[in-house]
């Protein structure tokens, strides 16, 4: 039999007759769509490849009306939405078929974060006309994000200066953490992870979530583990305003303070100097004050041994996780939380 089929490219739409065969109990072909290398879908491929590109920016209804005033091609969002799909499978392929990136310097740095993504409510759901206490009208999953890359060893002690990073990888996915560390792993081991020293040439970074440091110990054990310094900076500040004016010269101080302690080694110090201040004048008062105070003492004491930041910063290692935060911002959250996005 002959058989016609819509063929989509950015010149415009043409008709292509192919030959179409039949044998009962296999099913039929057309070998013309092998030997043009026709895709599933009656978009051509170079097409397919702007689509996910516009997609990926901007919001489906967007990307309807830049390709349309681009190309004057009006292609329906619900077609645009199985074409991510089918994208979106193949995901793990494509990173499986790339190689380790040249170019690696002596530490490898891998780091891992959550982000909260709303999520889209089910369409035979009703949403309330009126939230209880504590309830929110958009629900949220986290969006684990990842990321692996080099740094030269070299580089100032203070902990001052840009730390260059080398062939930064990002990923992130709505699958869970274990599916994230898999795939860390995997190119972690790629780039030769191996042949390092997991005690000064490789390092693992993330906040205090106890969940993140769990799927770590998994994946990564025996490597060196460096708690984020400025989620440490945060609960700091978050103290120093229990008894001092928020922006006042005071809290500046002794914050920094406190940190050029974190910085010279003196962790222990620094935590005894906060109980403190829950006996010796009661400078913190108040019982919620103090019960949180406490509650803070208590993360810097479970994650000490990961706060050894005179020796981190004497290795040429970086203190701070700006690139997984980053990748948080500039992967999830504009991909994720845009108007219209999903």
């Amino acid at each position: 039999d002959d058989r016609d089929i819509d063929y989509l490219s950015i010149f415009g739409a043409i008709e292509i007759n192919r030959s179409y065969y039949f044998k009962e109990g296999h099913g039929g072909t057309c070998p013309l769509d092998e030997q043009l290398n026709l895709p599933e879908r009656k978009y051509s491929y170079l097409l397919q490849r702007w689509l996910s590109a516009y997609c990926v920016k901007d919001a489906y209804d967007e990307a309807v009306k830049e390709l349309e005033e681009l190309l004057g091609l009006s292609i329906p969002k619900r077609s645009m939405q199985l074409v991510m799909q089918d994208v979106s499978q193949k995901a793990d392929d494509f990173w499986a078929q790339q190689p380790a990136p040249e170019g690696d310097v002596q530490i490898m740095v891998i780091s891992a974060d959550g982000k909260g993504v709303p999520m889209k409510q089910p369409w035979d759901r009703e949403s309330p006309k009126r939230l209880k206490k504590g309830e929110k009208r958009t629900k949220k999953k986290e969006a684990v994000a990842g990321i692996i890359y080099t740094i030269s060893r070299e580089r100032q002690s203070s902990g001052a200066s840009q730390v260059p990073v080398v062939n930064k990888e990002v990923y992130a996915s709505l699958l869970g953490k274990e599916h994230v560390y898999n795939h860390l792993k995997k190119r972690a081991e790629l780039r030769g992870l191996a042949d390092k020293n997991l005690l000064d040439e490789a390092l693992f970074m993330a906040d205090g979530d106890p969940a993140l440091w769990t799927q770590k110990e998994a994946h990564f054990p025996g490597m060196t583990e460096d708690l984020d310094f400025y989620h440490v900076s945060e609960y700091l500040w978050e103290i120093a305003h229990m008894f001092l004016p928020e922006g006042s010269k005071e809290a500046t101080q002794w914050v920094k303070q406190k940190e050029s302690q974190l910085k010279a080694g003196r962790v222990g110090y620094m935590i005894g100097g906060l109980k403190q201040m829950l006996t010796k004048g009661k400078r913190v008062r108040g019982q919620g004050k103090q019960d949180r105070l406490k509650q803070i003492i208590g993360y810097f004491e479970h994650n000490r041994h990961r706060m050894q930041y005179d020796e981190y910063l004497a290795l040429g290692y970086p203190i701070g996780t700006g690139a997984v935060e980053g990748t948080c911002k500039n992967l999830v959250k504009e991909r994720m939380e845009g108007s219209g996005m999903r």
